[in-house]
């Protein structure tokens, strides 16, 4: 994967925003949320059975797929 650029952009999920380095490429399209960075948010509670995320002590935010 050839990267064509790096970005520190504001990452905004439910009601928390966090800064995050950015990487651009075009062979691809869409979001990955690396391990090192989820790990770098506190804890994230994944509830896969009703399709939300949270992180710490925060509001639920629901998961959406790529294609939404």
């Amino acid at each position: 994967m050839i990267i064509e650029g790096v970005v520190n952009k504001n990452l905004s999920i439910g009601n928390r925003s966090v800064v995050s380095r950015i990487y651009a490429t075009l062979d691809m399209t869409g979001l990955i949320l690396g391990i090192d960075w989820l790990m770098n948010q506190d804890q994230a509670h994944w509830d896969f059975g009703n399709n939300r995320i949270r992180f710490g002590s925060g509001e639920w935010v629901e998961l959406q797929a790529e294609n939404e």
